[in-house]
């Protein structure tokens, strides 16, 4: 929550200027901004000889100020990461995108603790100059790839992407269970411990390549840590929009029982 407030908070400073200037004294708004700019006299005869109406000139002085605000808010910004703390960060897709590259200015954000539908949207729409991951331990357990379906006309396919935990078909939407799917299984084990294994994520890149042409939406059900999810998302899927795929949505499970239940558009 304080990182979502700290957000607020900044776009508050940014927009106190410009309300100022409806009620502040337009000398007072001269006075502040040729603090930054030096001299004005030239400008202040120059702007009054073609705009005769001060309320005018003082919503124009706290424009300037505004911008002003906004960046040196982006210059102190601009080597922090935004998501600090042990918050769970799961905000609507506007605070990230005020907060990153095109608003505040933060330069980096950890995806650890951040929804993994929301994951593939940061990575998919380069909200942050630098996106981190997790580290793990290297193990290199044997890929399973299964598929179901795949005689069943649709221009929708499944891919379950079973990581630290098993997902069983069960835990789709009923609907989803009996379209075309590709399961893909990192080992045999699933005790929540994450670790990372390239050839996960090079077995996806794989299969997605095989399917990519044929299905016009794919949807993604996953339990994938941090370091394979960036991986997937800039192989698989964002990969210089060559992945065929024009629909792509990534489920949430929800709390209750980790059925996956809530559809995401990434793109």
């Amino acid at each position: 929550m304080i990182n979502k407030w700290k957000v607020i908070i900044q776009y508050i400073l940014v927009l106190i200027p410009l309300l100022g200037s409806i009620v502040l004294p337009i000398d007072l708004l001269w006075g502040i901004v040729s603090i930054k700019l030096g001299d004005l006299t030239d400008m202040k005869q120059m702007i009054y000889g073609v705009v005769s109406y001060k309320k005018l000139v003082s919503l124009g002085l706290g424009f300037i100020l505004t911008v002003m605000v906004f960046g040196f808010l982006r210059h102190i910004n601009k080597n922090k990461t935004f998501n600090t703390g042990s918050d769970y960060f799961d905000y609507p897709m506007r605070y990230f995108v005020l907060a990153g590259r095109r608003g505040l200015g933060y330069k980096e954000i950890t995806l650890v603790r951040v929804p993994l539908y929301m994951q593939f949207k940061l990575l998919f729409n380069d909200v942050f100059d630098c996106m981190i991951s997790d580290t793990h331990p290297t193990r290199t357990d044997k890929i399973k790839v299964v598929t179901l379906n795949l005689d069943n006309e649709s221009d929708e396919i499944n891919f379950i992407l079973s990581d630290t935990y098993q997902i069983q078909l069960d835990d789709l939407p009923i609907e989803k269970r009996s379209l075309p799917t590709v399961l893909i299984e990192r080992g045999t084990s699933f005790s929540g411990v994450r670790t990372y294994n390239q050839e996960f994520t090079a077995v996806v890149r794989e299969q997605t390549n095989n399917y990519r042409l044929q299905y016009n939406r794919v949807n993604i059900f996953a339990t994938t840590n941090t370091q394979h999810t960036k991986e997937i998302v800039l192989g698989s899927f964002k990969n210089g929009g060559r992945t065929g795929f024009n629909e792509i949505y990534v489920y949430e499970q929800n709390s209750k029982d980790y059925k996956f239940s809530k559809a995401h558009a990434i793109q």
